[in-house]
């Protein structure tokens, strides 16, 4: 079976010109139309996506050595409940979302979410930028954002790097001997974009991408580049409990004194 399609005529076989068509008009209804896009021979299958562009900013780069803290964890003299409502109140204090429940378990649990600069919190490494007056200087890959000159002096344009990330703090106080064992473990989402931009403003080629990694572990971007938890964020909360709670083996007033 043949089908006309405009001046040409698709089979199964594939599609030729029809001499026959000119100067004549088909009328095709939406119905004929979506037949003829689904049929086969007659359309070309669709083009893979272009790769990502291949931005290379991070000159000379030297990851992060050795691995990861594991995630913390503190045993405690209150029970759950108890434990995560003193911690809820004093980390609400510092602006990020939270929220908190209670399991069927006993388990007493709180969430934070935020988003900001990474570098106080990720180790990922170092690299070699060229500063605008030309001196070449080793900085923190894990920096918020970065404008670089392009090397070929050339060329007048900039690459504008920037690493930005959204973190999910998870604490839980298990029951444990009438007390409560608090473990804390982040997840980190770490977005990572680079545009070579024109001086008058014109993005020329951007990248971004994308990884996600929790406490204990690190992640890799397709570039190269190497982000692992500091494990900052993490002892922050352990610290906070040891100030606001009573920690197994201390008493309540040599705790609060030390505070």
């Amino acid at each position: 079976m043949s089908i006309p399609r405009g001046r040409a005529i698709c089979t199964e076989k594939g599609c030729v010109p029809d001499t026959k068509a000119r100067g004549r008009w088909i009328r095709l209804g939406p119905l004929t139309t979506l037949l003829l896009a689904l049929t086969t021979g007659c359309t070309p299958p669709p083009s893979a996506p272009a790769p990502p562009p291949r931005l290379p900013v991070e000159r000379n780069y030297r990851p992060p050595e050795g691995p990861p803290p594991a995630p913390p964890s503190l045993s405690v003299e209150e029970r759950p409940e108890r434990a995560i409502e003193l911690l809820a109140e004093a980390l609400a204090a510092s602006g990020p979302k939270l929220g908190r429940g209670t399991r069927e378990t006993g388990e007493a649990w709180l969430v934070l979410t935020s988003s900001g600069d990474p570098e106080p919190f990720l180790d990922c490494g170092t690299f070699e930028a060229i500063a605008e007056d030309g001196r070449v200087e080793r900085v923190p890959a894990a920096r918020l954002s970065m404008r670089l000159p392009i090397p070929l002096a050339e060329r007048r344009e900039v690459f504008l790097r920037q690493l930005r990330l959204d973190g999910r703090l998870a604490v839980s106080a298990r029951p444990e001997d009438g007390r409560s064992r608090i473990d804390v473990v982040a997840s980190y989402v770490l977005t990572r974009t680079v545009d070579r931009v024109a001086l008058d403003g014109r993005i020329l080629e951007s990248q971004r991408e994308t990884v996600a990694f929790e406490t204990g572990r690190a992640g890799r971007f397709d570039q190269g580049l190497i982000c692992r938890p500091t494990g900052r964020l993490e002892e922050a909360v352990i610290e906070a409990a040891r100030k606001l709670l009573t920690p197994v083996g201390a008493s309540a007033g040599d705790e609060r004194e030390g505070a």
